[in-house]
């Protein structure tokens, strides 16, 4: 994904981050959660320090995917299709319900109708092969990935299994041919 800020987005996130600002980062994917301190706002990314870790620079979508600031900003499409959508998981994150309601509209949804975004061309046309297992592969490697971290975001993790599971019942006897790939870390494709 090509994640790369221009220069109003860069303006728009220092009205919101400063330098030596502190913000709450939820463990997600590659980095664990925790207190970080704002290094600086770049067009490549938000550079952060944990405690005294070397600092590491963070993509805006990773960064949107573990803080929310306490208004809504616009950075334009930097986040993927199901993040756009509203589907989020964990602590703080959707019931059930709410994130199933979310995988049937991207299921559903003619690929015109899904967030702009440069990669909707990987998730294929609406309630199809490609589209299912765009979903799936998504899911499980959300999980794999969160599984990989020193403090993995159990709730996080179990909410993707479970989506993951929902998503096959659902759908499986409708698009046949998929190839469920594994949550875990040493699970078998299915």
């Amino acid at each position: 994904m090509n994640d790369l800020l221009d220069e109003a987005a860069v303006h728009r996130l220092s009205e919101v981050l400063s330098y030596g600002q502190f913000i709450d980062l939820r463990p997600q994917l590659a980095f664990p959660g925790g207190q970080y301190r704002v290094i600086s706002i770049t067009l490549k990314g938000v550079k952060l320090q944990l405690k005294k870790e070397d600092p590491i620079l963070v993509s805006l979508s990773q960064l949107l995917s573990v803080w929310t600031p306490g208004w809504q900003i616009d950075f334009g499409s930097v986040s993927g299709v199901l993040s756009a959508l509203g589907y989020r998981v964990g602590r703080g994150g959707l019931s059930s319900e709410e994130r199933r309601r979310i995988l049937k509209k991207v299921f559903s949804a003619p690929s015109a109708g899904l967030p702009s975004i440069p990669e909707v061309r990987e998730w294929g046309a609406s309630r199809t092969k490609d589209r299912l297992s765009k979903m799936a592969n998504c899911l499980a490697s959300f999980s794999r990935n969160a599984q990989r971290q020193p403090r993995p975001p159990r709730e996080a993790i179990d909410d993707w299994k479970s989506d993951l599971s929902w998503l096959r019942g659902e759908f499986d006897a409708e698009v046949r041919g998929i190839r469920w790939p594994s949550p875990d870390l040493d699970g078998p494709v299915f």
